[in-house]
């Protein structure tokens, strides 16, 4: 009897040492395991503020995209022989409202009219106030489009090819035309 006392204490013993080793290693997973979680959640921390950082950045650049985008599609429209002509004539043909004038006949009164204005003209192509008239109208209706290509400097300057063909009258006249106009652009 005293044997089998001996080895219930023993098993009881046993089973203590079992159960505790099992609590210890129970106690040394739930630890193993929150030190896991917690490594898991700072690194999806990291994760959610690279991605912050990268959405923040692609916006940045898509809003810097689009500004450049927006620039140079105003810039080709506003390059155009036919927008400057038509901007000039805005700024300074507006005595001229007569419907039934044809466009020549507008330049023409409007040199005729303003030979002060007409100065820059007659100095960037030496010709008469109807030659230049004349030059204008065969400008404008020709291709709109006098640009080759044209490529932004920065602070809202350009600089711009002129497309061949252009005779040397014309490509004073827009040269003229673009520094009346007061944009800072610069054409070869």
């Amino acid at each position: 009897m005293t044997e089998i006392i001996l080895s219930t204490n023993v098993d009881i013993k046993v089973r203590r040492m079992l159960l505790k080793s099992k609590e210890d290693i129970a106690k040394k997973n739930e630890r193993i395991i929150a030190e896991k979680e917690k490594l898991i959640a700072e690194k999806d921390k990291r994760i959610t503020e690279t991605k912050a950082v990268h959405t923040l950045l692609m916006n940045e650049l898509n809003l810097k995209y689009e500004k450049a985008v927006f620039a140079r599609a105003h810039l080709e429209s506003m390059l155009s022989v036919r927008f400057l002509i038509e901007t000039f004539e805005q700024r300074f043909c507006k005595k001229i409202r007569n419907l039934n004038v044809s466009r020549i006949d507008k330049w023409k009164a409007y040199f005729s009219e303003s030979s002060d204005r007409f100065a820059p003209f007659a100095a960037a192509t030496s010709l008469s106030e109807t030659a230049v008239s004349d030059e204008i109208h065969s400008l404008f209706n020709s291709k709109s489009a006098c640009i080759h290509s044209s490529h932004i400097l920065g602070n809202d300057a350009f600089a711009i090819h002129v497309r061949k063909g252009l005779s040397a009258t014309q490509l004073d006249l827009v040269n003229v035309m673009i520094k009346i106009s007061g944009w800072d652009v610069t054409v070869t």
